[in-house]
């Protein structure tokens, strides 16, 4: 294992999911020490289990729109050494079969050690249990597909039951006793921070929630293999199942009564649907391995780029901004441009691509004007599609947040202006819209409503146009003012329409008031100030530049609808 395994894991997984979070573990890696996996396994795993105090920013994502009303998730973030003792846990849980789901499910899977993620890409799972069902469908093309959903996945599981679940797999294992210690610890911290609920679950949050929720359906997802003859998918709370008529009522019912054992509910019947596997092949759309492959391409080659000519970075930053794309790049360090191991397979992949020759900056820029051409057509040619059944436009949304979430980096703003209209009155699409119209008005008040991966999505591109912005509301609630704290971070100005003080110490903390950290009650922001250390503030310029060779890079604006489920 090399020195700073467990440091990208975590970096990698918590830089899509929130940036606050992010530029904390950031700081918190600062240090060689830090960043090594002996500090990880044998420090950052000592202090966690000692410090029984729950540690985590309560924020809200943005989750649905539902008639004209916006739903959120509260999320929990655990501080960074929580982080990186969590990502030792679950790295050492990879190495035993009891913790590995079964066959049947499609999220949050374990991986190696060689791996720099802590589970599996969403992308990957999505992609295979498409296959999957597509392959079943068209050897029971006479058969029916039925959705169920588990209402209110993670918080409907009972913190005991996750804690009796975690100490039968532990022991079933020859896993080592303090990671059994350090999992109950975190579940302890769990209920500590719920101390005021009657009904204490899984926080949603934690990398650690998501190994609970899957081993807590272990036995329902293996029974349901077993009855179903591998019939049976899911994807977090998300499940399908493929029988007949008759088979299906069945099925439906055993997986209610399993489901019920464990105080789980599937949704009601206006979310559950039923379509035969012939609809389902007629209807069901896949983001497939060419389209996604255009994009992860182009990446791999700018990022090769700008490891091998970081003099001409910000040559490549000027032409980009000239034609439009919004593909902020970072810097990269001496220390840091050697090929990783990542590049190396990459390379590898797309080999021949390039052959040995460097592009040069307007080859790249012409590359990406072609692949933006690519998905406008594509957009244009689905987004106006009459689609009359669910299974349908549940699909067609998917394929058009894919291609959406790119074209905001992508597109100028006569075409984005373009999208927007197109995508005004389709609610599955309400955050990608607001983030265009933030982009072009530069007014982020809509955005800061729908939660802070909605700012942090719309800051990233931003922050290539203007380093000053518009907000209208006078008096933000504490969520809207860290996603106004969020463009303060990315080193954004903010023009308020009339005169407001925010006297948060998140606000000013993040405006450059390192001071402003310094308060008892608030025990992850005063981490996070004792971490940045007393000196200038360097937060734009930490999310301007890449931890280590291995991070992976992010665009937010594609991702925000992912990062947490549950």
């Amino acid at each position: 294992m090399k020195s700073e395994t467990i440091a990208i894991k975590a970096i990698n997984n918590y830089r899509k999911r929130d940036i606050i979070a992010y530029l904390s573990l950031r700081y918190y890696l600062d240090t060689t020490a830090s960043k090594t996996d002996v500090w990880a396994k044998e420090v950052a795993v000592n202090l966690s289990i000692k410090n029984k105090k729950p540690n985590f920013l309560k924020t809200k994502h943005f989750k649905t729109f539902t008639n004209n009303e916006i739903k959120q998730r509260t999320i929990y973030v655990p501080g960074p050494n929580d982080i990186i003792a969590e990502s030792v846990l679950i790295n050492e849980c990879s190495n035993f079969i009891e913790f590995h789901s079964s066959k049947s499910v499609y999220s949050y899977l374990l991986v190696s050690d060689e791996e720099d993620l802590i589970y599996k890409h969403y992308m990957h799972g999505w992609k295979d249990r498409h296959d999957s069902i597509k392959q079943t469908c068209e050897n029971n093309i006479d058969q029916e597909v039925i959705y169920f959903d588990i209402k209110s996945f993670y918080p409907s599981i009972s913190l005991e039951l996750a804690k009796d679940k975690w100490i039968d797999t532990c022991d079933k294992t020859k896993i080592n006793d303090i990671i059994k210690r350090l999992g109950l610890n975190f579940l302890s911290k769990y209920e500590k921070v719920q101390s005021d609920s009657d009904k204490k679950g899984l926080l949603v949050g934690p990398m650690f929630s998501h190994l609970i929720a899957n081993l807590v359906l272990n036995k329902v997802d293996e029974t349901m293999e077993s009855i179903t003859n591998n019939r049976y998918w899911r994807y977090v709370d998300d499940i399908i199942i493929i029988g007949s008529s008759e088979e299906v009522k069945v099925y439906a019912q055993k997986l209610a009564e399993l489901l019920e054992a464990l105080n789980l509910d599937l949704h009601k019947e206006d979310k559950i649907f039923q379509i035969s596997a012939k609809d389902w092949l007629l209807n069901s759309i896949a983001i497939d391995q060419e389209l996604s492959n255009k994009w992860m391409k182009h990446i791999v080659i700018l990022k090769q780029f700008v490891i091998d000519s970081p003099d001409q970075i910000n040559d490549l930053n000027d032409t980009f901004i000239k034609n439009g794309i919004r593909v902020d790049i970072p810097m990269i360090s001496e220390d840091i441009r050697s090929k990783s191991r990542r590049n190396r397979r990459l390379e590898d992949w797309f080999g021949n691509l390039i052959g040995n020759r460097k592009l040069s900056v307007s080859e790249i820029v012409n590359d990406f004007k072609i692949l933006n051409k690519y998905y406008i057509d594509l957009f244009k040619s689905k987004v106006e599609l009459k689609i009359d059944n669910k299974l349908g436009l549940k699909s067609h949304h998917t394929l058009l947040r894919y291609l959406v979430g790119r074209l905001i980096y992508l597109s100028s703003e006569e075409d984005l202006n373009m999208v927007s209209s197109k995508i005004a009155d389709i609610p599955e699409l309400k955050l990608q819209y607001e983030i265009i119209n933030a982009l072009i008005s530069l007014d982020i008040s809509m955005v800061l409503k729908l939660g802070s991966n909605a700012a942090q999505a719309a800051a990233q591109v931003i922050k290539v146009k203007s380093k000053v912005v518009k907000y209208s509301i006078s008096a933000p609630n504490e969520y809207e003012i860290q996603g106004l704290s969020i463009f303060k971070f990315h080193g954004i100005s903010i023009e308020f329409k009339e005169e407001t003080n925010i006297d948060e110490p998140l606000f000013k903390f993040a405006s450059g008031n390192i001071k402003a950290s310094k308060i008892q009650e608030n025990q992850f922001l005063n981490e996070f100030g004792a971490l940045h250390g007393n000196t200038e503030s360097k937060h734009e310029e930490t999310l301007d530049s890449f931890f280590n060779e291995n991070e992976s890079w992010s665009f937010d604006a594609m991702d925000s609808g992912y990062g947490y489920s549950g």
